[in-house]
């Protein structure tokens, strides 16, 4: 069994129900967004799911990466960080249900700045520990 799906599927419905989340990024939280998407948006990106064996059945640790997009030209990465904050409050510390794993704890680990042309982009990862 994989664990990333059930995963990306719990943080997805965390902040696409969260309106004040998808009121800040103008309801764009994508897996693959279109090439011509409008500014702000996020996505759910790479994932990383590592495999432990406990006592009694299996865990999972999963590093979920979200991208923030912004174009906010002089602001630098005003406009990212705070969605980053925003994320923070529906994610970080937090525990969502899933179809057929427990989520055990989900927190924020680190993000990184880029510059992309006029584009600002913050890499977020949280890890996800679940649980058969």
């Amino acid at each position: 069994m994989s664990a990333t799906w059930q995963v990306q599927q719990s943080l997805y419905t965390a902040l696409a129900t969260d309106s004040a989340f998808m009121t800040k990024i103008g309801n764009r939280l994508f897996d693959e967004p279109r090439t011509d998407e409008t500014y702000p948006y996020v996505t759910i990106g790479n994932m990383l799911e590592l495999r432990f064996n406990k006592l009694v059945g299996v865990g999972y640790e999963v590093t979920a990466i979200f991208a923030i997009y912004t174009k906010s030209g002089r602001l630098g990465f005003k406009v990212a960080k705070e969605i980053l904050e925003d994320m923070n409050r529906v994610l970080n510390r937090k525990i969502f249900s899933m179809t057929s794993l427990k989520m055990v704890q989900c927190y924020y680990d680190s993000s990184d700045n880029e510059r992309d042309e006029d584009k600002r982009i913050i890499n977020a990862r949280y890890l996800i520990i679940v649980e058969e």
